[in-house]
């Protein structure tokens, strides 16, 4: 297993931002994955509906349904 190297002057400089600056910007980082949550909601909860419908023997049938 080979790792990437930590860029030390990066690391030093987001462990001393200031906190609000810290914030908005792991705010807008996650902004993306924040947008997919109603769809991943959405497809877990077909997911479960479709589940339900079915008669299942547990965990391997839920898996591949």
């Amino acid at each position: 297993m080979q790792f990437d190297r930590v860029d030390r002057k990066a690391l030093r400089s987001a462990y001393r931002m200031e906190e609000g600056a810290c914030v908005a910007e792991r705010l807008q980082e996650a902004a993306d994955v924040t947008r997919l949550h109603p769809r991943s909601r959405d497809l877990a909860a077909q997911l479960i509906e479709g589940a339900r419908r079915q008669s299942s023997d547990g965990l391997d049938d839920f898996l591949n349904s």
